[in-house]
């Protein structure tokens, strides 16, 4: 083995006390297991791995579990997991065997999954293979090796992403042919009246309905919003006034947004947010006269594609806006952190328009 492998990672995580059942999403996740391949791709606290866990918890068929975290980049390190995986769920591939696959020095992703598809054949285990937080693997040699188990899949197996970014995987051909089921952003979050039962009965708050579709309103239905908000008015006698003024600024939300999004863009991406939150909404051209620059279509994609909390708002992909609170992060960090100044940016922006 390239290394003592966590056994953690190989575990269904544990349900939250706070959950709401999700019965649509769970039909939806049980009518994907007819096709080879589900895709859930949304940004970070959308309820990604808890949907998973709670829908797995009991279910008849086995589930091969990976937790990736970028260690897994390491091909030999990826493999020993994936062999750990669908081990645990009754797919035996011993130790000679897998030392044989990643012995070469060059590691062949087809032959490798080659012999994996036909363990899998040989065994009478119904198999579900999770691999969450895709996101992190960038490996050209994984990413084959989930191609060609994708394009040669079993029957008898049912591959499962979660992850923050569509992965470089043949997924336009998949979705062509009707193989793959797909769970975004606007299907998990939460409407009115999960956002109410999600903050009164799993959180014990006691608001009004209004009270509770401000929030929904302000979080957009993200569910970690919903959650931080929830945390926060536990804290406070009126809960009224805190709703009133909920933003990305409150601590909560600013310190989430920044750990698991904004610290982990580049410094080009970095500057480009603080220099176009001002924005309401934008386009590639208008951001590149604030900017001054000619990568702004580059970098909107590919904000898109790693759901960095931008919102379009055309089919066209031209006009985006960014998440309302994420907003609201950006916009305070630009008072002491933006290369320009306010009005520059207005300036540009007007002529732009103009």
């Amino acid at each position: 083995m390239p290394a003592p492998l966590l056994e953690t990672k190989l575990f269904i995580p544990r349900t939250s006390t706070h959950v709401i059942l999700r019965p649509d999403l769970v039909d939806r996740l049980e009518q994907g297991l007819s096709g080879k391949f589900t895709l859930i791709s949304a940004p970070a606290g959308f309820g990604k791995t808890t949907l998973l866990s709670q829908w797995l918890a009991d279910h008849e068929r086995g589930a091969a579990w990976i937790s990736l975290d970028e260690g897994d980049n390491d091909p030999r390190r990826f493999l020993a997991y994936l062999v750990a995986a669908l081990n645990r769920a009754g797919v035996l591939i011993d130790e000679n065997l897998f030392n044989s696959l990643i012995a070469p020095e060059a590691l062949e992703p087809a032959a490798i999954a080659t012999t994996i598809i036909n363990k899998i054949l040989a065994s009478t285990a119904d198999i579900i293979l999770v691999l969450d937080d895709y996101h992190v693997i960038t490996s050209k040699v994984v990413h084959q090796l989930v191609s060609f188990l994708l394009q040669n899949m079993p029957h008898a197996l049912h591959l499962l992403i979660a992850t923050r970014a569509d992965p470089a995987l043949p997924i336009a051909k998949l979705r062509a042919s009707g193989a793959m089921t797909e769970l975004r952003a606007e299907d998990l979050r939460f409407q009115d009246e999960l956002a109410e039962a999600y903050l009164n009965e799993s959180h014990g708050l006691s608001l009004p309905a209004e009270d509770s579709k401000k929030l929904l309103r302000r979080t957009e239905g993200w569910i970690a919003g919903l959650h931080l908000a929830a945390l926060a008015l536990k804290q406070v006698e009126q809960p009224h006034d805190l709703i009133d003024d909920f933003s990305g600024s409150h601590a909560y939300i600013a310190e989430y947004l920044t750990d698991e999004v904004f610290s982990g863009l580049s410094a080009q991406v970095q500057k480009f947010l603080l220099s176009t939150c001002l924005l309401d909404r934008f386009c590639a051209a208008l951001c590149d006269a604030v900017m001054e620059t000619d990568q702004s279509q580059e970098i909107l994609l590919s904000l898109k594609e790693t759901n960095s909390f931008l919102v379009s708002l055309d089919a066209e992909n031209y006009w985006f806006r960014y998440h309302q609170l994420f907003s609201d992060m950006l916009r305070k960090r630009f008072q002491t952190e933006s290369g320009l100044a306010l009005e520059t940016i207005y300036e540009r922006a007007s002529f732009w328009f103009e």
